[in-house]
């Protein structure tokens, strides 16, 4: 097993489908960090809360971060530079009902999943100020999707991640894997076909710094405008959650 093998041998999740909203787990917080990612290609939008916005010219594959209070919110997506009066895009209600703490939601152009939301509570249980945490999502509509990987020193890509028992396991919207690890590695991604005949994105070499989270999140709807958007943002720690299923 490679070093880059071993780093995702830390999986704390199995491949997970989320559809929904309704993922975040009960846990004891004040407030829930949400990590909003604009994976409509083509469309750069402003982003609502309650009415407000909070985010403007948000473009295709750039994320903002935000914090809500425990109540129940809408979330609204509308085309820059409309306000929040404007005809919507995506308009969603959620709810985080005992205090999940910290999501990841990606505007899609496609139903079913037009915004697709994952749960980082159960990830951020396993964590200390020390780790390294990594989020590996297919969030585009892309159809079936294999990631591969590669490490400074290393020769061939290899799986980074592994939802399926396959060697190169295939993806679909909403699939996810997450780990946790102690080193600092330095990666890189790239999502492919399955076949492998095409390459349809790529990351450049990233650092997984302790103390942090990393996402690779795929996004897009056509293999010429596909990209994997790179989230980074300090771990948050948190007790171990009891899973609410998504309605």
């Amino acid at each position: 097993m490679n070093r880059l093998q071993t780093f995702i041998a830390g999986t704390v999740l199995a491949a997970l489908a989320v559809a929904a909203l309704g993922i975040f787990a009960t846990a004891a917080a004040t407030n829930t960090r949400l990590v909003i990612v604009n994976g409509w290609a083509g469309k750069t939008v402003n982003i609502c809360l309650d009415g407000k916005r909070v985010a403007q010219g948000v473009r295709y594959g750039k994320y903002v971060v935000r914090f809500v209070n425990n109540k129940k919110h809408v979330i609204k997506f509308v085309r820059a530079p409309l306000g929040c009066g404007a005809t919507k895009l995506v308009k969603r209600s959620f709810d985080p009902p005992s205090g999940g703490t910290d999501a990841t939601i990606v505007l899609t152009r496609r139903s079913p999943g037009r915004l697709m939301a994952f749960s980082n509570d159960d990830l951020n249980a396993a964590l200390g100020e020390a780790t390294v945490a990594f989020a590996l999502r297919h969030a585009g509509d892309l159809g079936k999707v294999t990631f591969k990987g590669a490490q400074i020193g290393d020769i061939e890509y290899v799986s980074p991640a592994e939802p399926s028992a396959s060697p190169d396991p295939v993806w679909v919207k909403g699939d996810r894997n997450e780990g946790v690890g102690s080193s600092s590695d330095v990666l890189k991604i790239r999502a492919t076909r399955p076949d492998k005949s095409k390459v349809l994105a790529k990351t450049p070499w990233t650092r997984f710094r302790k103390g942090y989270r990393t996402e690779i999140i795929v996004v897009g709807d056509k293999g010429r405008n596909a990209k994997l958007v790179r989230v980074k943002v300090k771990n948050r720690p948190g007790p171990t959650p009891s899973p609410t299923p998504a309605p």
